[in-house]
């Protein structure tokens, strides 16, 4: 999927808006086909979803930090899904109770409404990323029409990178360049390590 996204130059915005939508759209299989084919449906799109955004984010994120911090970027990518899993565990929970009650009939039971809730609130992300698309994504940051410099042409470049400086990049440069001004002088503990 990166590939064809590449061929076709299609840029970060448009590439993180198709592939959320496409994932928020996933739930509401579940609204239409209560059955193992809706679920199988459902985790169909929610992967196809998946692939168009994620190589996305996760490049964006590496690429955003500043040099050697890409990890620390990386971390605070999936920082929301793990903050997730406790109100949506406890959330589950609460559903199942109110919407499956356990030893009610099927005339107790309204899963296409619980799927439905749960869809609109997972659709609430990638409403979010397009509202706030101009303030989250700035234009600089976009693939297209923007051409990265060549290993040889660019002085900080390693051998074989292509990749060009982003705006955090760049602030986090500017913040290793004023601690490397001010300097200290070598401690013990870097005798020790063997930074002397």
């Amino acid at each position: 999927m990166t590939g064809m996204l590449l061929k076709y130059k299609v840029g970060l915005t448009q590439t993180l808006l198709w592939g959320s939508f496409v994932s928020g759209i996933s739930v509401f299989a579940l609204c239409i086909w209560e059955s193992y084919m809706g679920a199988v449906i459902f985790v169909l799109i929610l992967s196809f979803g998946d692939c168009i955004w994620s190589p996305t984010l996760y490049e964006f994120s590496t690429m955003s930090g500043a040099e050697g911090q890409e990890g620390m970027y990386m971390a605070i990518t999936m920082a929301p899904m793990y903050l997730a899993a406790l109100p949506v565990g406890v959330m589950s929970g609460w559903a199942l109770k109110v919407f499956c009650p356990k030893n009610g009939g099927p005339e107790d039971r309204h899963s296409t409404l619980m799927w439905f809730i749960i869809g609109c609130m997972g659709f609430a992300s990638p409403l979010g990323l397009w509202l706030f698309r101009k303030r989250l994504i700035l234009p600089e940051d976009e693939f297209l029409g923007k051409e990265v410099k060549p290993a040889e042409e660019d002085e900080n470049a390693e051998e074989g990178q292509i990749r060009g400086t982003r705006r955090l990049r760049d602030a986090g440069e500017a913040a290793a360049d004023a601690a490397a001004s001010v300097k200290l002088g070598s401690s013990a503990a870097d005798t020790v390590i063997g930074k002397s």
